[in-house]
């Protein structure tokens, strides 16, 4: 039975939750779109963009992000990845090692995993975050795509196989995790929002039996932001299901040394209760005798709830694995005090490059700007002087003109005199100065971004030793493998999410 009632505790729950998630991640967020904005063409601060089109002044951007975002991204891209298995304890070899790695290459290639991937690593270099997810769907052996499509929308009931696969998350910005995780790559997090934003009619039908369509009054004050006139936010809420539970090390009946391990609720015994069985099988002595050591530990699963914020549209099952199944490719990580106590920041590859790049813009933009002035200086001239011929006179710097008419205008003080022609000042941009200052921009964005000054671009060419040059391409690659490290933590959890989700 699906929860309808908003104020049940696990809508309570969702909501309180995705209050605070957001506003902790609200300054990670924040930071990352500024981010994308440098990245897609837009390093200004608003004011000054709003200022200069006001006065039709240049508000140019020239490209210096690009070449070492696309360098750190494209290496994955050329060396792909592909997760490996190795047998540790518990009766595994090598052959079943390798069973279980080949089945995890079939997931990837199924779900065209490189995508995924890479597009997460890109995420991490852009913006400081990005992520990608796994799931299980049904599939049915034998039928061809446009088959397993008409059935999926048909009779989906009919489909009882699954398989696992990873998907493509490409806009970070709608995972919310909960931001008290502390691994690396957030595997410890104990609940997790997937949001989607979807039209009101696409709503209504992929949710027919929802109760909470157009709902108002209390009903929109208890969950704000969670409506809009033709927008319902539904989210994919992940959770952490922890229990506690006694475990034994028991003998074997026939051998003592064939131990073996069993939580407290599969002990043999008639009970349907599993605390009831635990207890009989605890009363008989000869079953005492049999255990060697017990503990209390925690056992996660994980629960999917799809929701609105005031109802459960979707409910699965407990997934048998004790990790959210969604992957964060995370930047540069930092802990930073700025009063009130340290806070995570995650740092993408060009967070730091931001502000030399805006100076990098705003010197190209100035010297445009100088470089259109050196034609268009103002013809300086006498009162009464252009009367005649204004219209020439005024898009004299738009249009050629053989001639043009000077109207003779007498000196005031001696009317036998004219006053002479007017005359254009000469003017003369200072590019040098500019060109000084862009260098020490670029040179700025370079150091920022990981790259190293040294040695020229002359000393590479001249450069004659392999050696050597393979040292340069080193110590390029140094400056940045902090993302591939972190890259290749991200990847070593999902196997371990897909092994642990095999059968």
């Amino acid at each position: 039975m699906l929860e309808t009632n908003p104020l049940s505790p696990i809508l309570k729950e969702i909501r309180e939750n995705y209050t605070i998630y957001k506003e902790v991640w609200r300054p990670i967020i924040e930071e990352g779109d500024k981010d994308m904005l440098a990245v897609g063409g837009n390093p200004w601060e608003t004011k000054e963009r709003e200022f200069r089109d006001k006065y039709d002044r240049p508000v140019m951007t020239w490209d210096e992000l690009s070449p070492y975002i696309n360098q750190l991204v494209n290496d994955p891209r050329q060396n792909k990845r592909a997760i490996k298995i190795n047998p540790r304890g518990a009766g595994a070899t090598n052959i079943t090692a390798q069973l279980r790695e080949d089945k995890m290459r079939e997931i990837q290639y199924n779900s065209r995993a490189q995508s995924a991937f890479t597009t997460a690593f890109q995420g991490a270099a852009e913006r400081s975050y990005g992520w990608f997810g796994i799931n299980a769907r049904l599939v049915a052996d034998g039928l061809t795509e446009d088959q397993y499509n008409e059935l999926i929308k048909t009779a989906p009931e009919k489909l009882f196989e699954q398989e696992l696969y990873i998907y493509r998350i490409a806009n970070p910005n709608s995972v919310l995790p909960n931001p008290a995780y502390k691994e690396q790559d957030a595997s410890d997090m104990t609940e997790c929002f997937v949001t989607e934003r979807v039209q009101r009619a696409e709503f209504k039908r992929r949710w027919k039996g929802a109760k909470f369509v157009d709902w108002q009054g209390d009903y929109a004050e208890q969950a704000p932001g969670w409506q809009e006139e033709k927008i319902v936010q539904v989210a994919a809420y992940y959770k952490a299901i922890i229990k506690r539970k006694k475990l034994y090390l028991l003998d074997g009946l026939n051998n003592a040394e064939d131990r073996v391990a069993l939580y407290g609720d599969e002990l043999p015994g008639d009970s349907k209760n599993p605390q009831e069985r635990e207890d009989e099988w605890l009363a008989d002595e000869k079953n005492k005798k049999r255990i060697r050591r017990d503990r209390t530990i925690e056992t996660r699963r994980i629960k999917q709830y799809w929701t609105n914020g005031l109802e459960i549209l979707e409910e699965s099952d407990e997934i048998p694995i004790r990790w959210i199944p969604l992957i964060l490719v995370a930047g540069k990580e930092m802990w930073i005090d700025e009063g009130g106590g340290a806070k995570r920041r995650l740092l993408s590859l060009i967070r730091l490059a931001r502000d030399p790049y805006m100076a990098y813009c705003y010197i190209r933009s100035s010297e445009a700007e100088e470089a259109g002035m050196a034609p268009k200086s103002p013809i300086m001239g006498y009162a009464g002087q252009f009367e005649t011929d204004r219209e020439a006179w005024e898009n004299l710097n738009k249009i050629p003109r053989p001639f043009i008419q000077v109207d003779a205008v007498t000196d005031p003080t001696d009317p036998n005199k004219l006053l002479p022609m007017p005359t254009r000042p000469q003017f003369q941009p200072n590019f040098q100065s500019y060109e000084v200052f862009a260098e020490a921009a670029r040179r700025a964005i370079r150091t920022a971004c990981g790259g190293s000054d040294l040695p020229t671009a002359a000393q590479r060419i001249n450069e004659k030793s392999g050696v050597a040059l393979k040292e340069i391409e080193a110590n390029e690659d140094r400056g940045t493998f902090h993302f591939i490290d972190n890259f290749n933590f991200s990847l070593e959890h999902a196997g371990r999410v897909i092994d642990a989700w095999f059968p």
